[in-house]
């Protein structure tokens, strides 16, 4: 049951996401809308790694995370086709580690340290939705916002957007 409905619902948010990303445009990738916030290339770098946590998530039941690799975001892309390579193949990795995952596996408890302090454990399923799709969808979000303040196209998630529309 949690396999297969995770692998319909994360094929139909990595769709959406890619294109999100297709919209990007490297050359704003400096902006920021507010100080405190993540710039355009982080923002977007984030969203383009989630499947990979996705993959690390199904990969063991822990992940221990030091000081000196304080993000899981490790990929660096230096053009929108390589970041759309990137994504492609995390989404790909995750997939087909999703599709051999068995629902035992999926309510194991789950475990991320950061220097060898436990900051949550919870079943794997519920680390899937919150601290992966949940994740992903909260800063595509944002970067869709990044994409309007920005005068790029704003693709339709949901349903259409405005820059869907036909008017």
């Amino acid at each position: 049951m949690f396999v297969e409905q995770f692998y319909s619902e994360f094929e139909i948010e990595f769709k959406g996401t890619r294109r999100v990303l297709e919209n990007l445009d490297f050359s704003k990738f400096d902006y920021k809308p507010h100080p405190k916030s993540f710039s355009f290339r982080h923002l977007a770098l984030h969203v383009a790694n989630m499947p990979n946590w996705g993959f690390l998530t199904l990969n063991s039941n822990e992940y221990r995370m030091n000081p000196e690799e304080a993000s899981l975001d490790r990929d660096n892309p230096q053009s929108k086709e390589e970041l759309l390579e990137s994504f492609d193949k995390n989404v790909n990795q995750f997939m087909e580690k999703l599709k051999g995952t068995t629902e035992e596996q999926m309510l194991e408890v789950w475990t991320l340290y950061f220097q060898d302090k436990a900051l949550f454990g919870q079943p794997r399923h519920i680390v899937l939705r919150s601290s992966v799709m949940n994740h992903m969808i909260h800063h595509r979000a944002q970067l869709t916002v990044y994409l309007r303040m920005n005068d790029l196209k704003v693709p339709g998630l949901y349903g259409p957007s405005a820059d869907d529309q036909k008017f």
